[in-house]
């Protein structure tokens, strides 16, 4: 495809506050009732826990300081917990979903073909056309409806967190998504939502070695490995290398404007040139009107940056938990 937009809930702002622990209570927002079962988690990591019977949950969010705590559940819109206080309980108040009903809902086993067509379009987009995305199965298609809104663009969207079984990185992953969206003439989309990670329990050694190899091979190169070098001020010793436009080098003092000890900040006024490993570009960015902040687990923020390129082809098949450490 020619080009993308993959833009995550869970990368988005900045906590005000660090806590150890946060608490708090799920509330419908409409009739202000709890809601029990919601997930509550840290988004692209396993750290998660759910709302009891009465809407309450305690996250231990001592790992990932930098990343917000993300709320979903099922029929209602994702809620991203931007500022809480360690000493005050949080209350969380969700709002109710609504589909689009003006526009027709490929569901009905007359429309089967068609179906059978956009959720080819949907898996090649969101799981991705490498290995690792040919060997990721969504358990759970049938809850994943898609809309028709014009010959020429696809949307998507799901009654349930989507479950995706990645038998090439060995990974069982649960995708809330939000949108999903494809436009045939320029063959370009976006989604966006939010992913959950829990390891494959399988104990055969051969299998954990082939999981290990593959998630290595998936790491190196990736957005999660550039940003942990360019972290550690590390992007020379690991591969790569970063020209501007005109094929200028640029260094780490070149394009990080600020550093406060939990977030760095990336900008650069003009489009940057990634290279890993070769000659070639490995991807290209565009900043958009503020500093990019990411932190050393790799997590940035998707708002403020497009991506292009070769590294823009990974999507959910060759995703990693920011737990990922790349054996030595």
């Amino acid at each position: 495809m020619k080009s993308i937009f993959i833009s995550l809930i869970f990368l988005c702002f900045t906590l005000n506050s660090y806590n150890q622990v946060i608490k708090g209570t799920v509330y419908d927002f409409k009739d202000k009732s709890p809601l029990p079962y919601a997930y509550v988690y840290i988004g692209g990591t396993m750290v998660v826990t759910t709302t009891d019977k009465d809407g309450f949950f305690t996250l231990d969010v001592s790992r990932y300081p930098g990343i917000p705590v993300t709320i979903s559940a099922l029929g209602y819109y994702q809620f991203t917990l931007q500022n809480y206080q360690k000493s005050e309980p949080v209350k969380v108040f969700m709002t109710p979903k609504v589909v689009e009903l003006e526009e027709v809902v490929i569901t009905d086993k007359s429309l089967e073909k068609l179906r059978k067509e956009y959720l080819r379009t949907f898996r090649a987009a969101f799981l991705g056309k490498t290995s690792n995305g040919l060997l990721s199965t969504i358990i759970n298609e049938e809850d994943l409806h898609f809309i028709y809104k014009s010959r020429d663009t696809i949307k998507a969207y799901a009654t349930r967190p989507l479950k995706i079984e990645n038998s090439g990185l060995g990974y069982n992953v649960t995708y809330f998504l939000e949108e999903f969206e494809y436009i045939r003439r320029d063959d370009t989309f976006y989604f966006f939502g939010n992913i959950l990670f829990e390891e494959d329990l399988n104990t055969d050694e051969s299998l954990r070695k082939r999981y290990e190899w593959r998630r290595k091979k998936a790491f190196l190169g990736s957005k999660m490995h550039f940003f942990r070098s360019l972290w550690n001020n590390s992007l020379d010793s690991s591969g790569y290398q970063i020209t501007n436009s005109s094929g200028n080098r640029l260094d780490y003092d070149d394009i990080i404007t600020d550093d406060d000890g939990t977030f760095k900040y990336m900008w650069y006024p003009g489009e940057l040139i990634i290279f890993y490993q070769t000659s070639v570009p490995a991807g290209n960015i565009y900043f958009k009107k503020d500093p990019l902040l990411f932190d050393k687990s790799g997590f940035f923020d998707p708002l403020n940056v497009t991506w292009a390129g070769n590294i823009s082809d990974q999507r959910i098949g060759d995703w990693l938990p920011y737990e990922y450490n790349p054996p030595q």
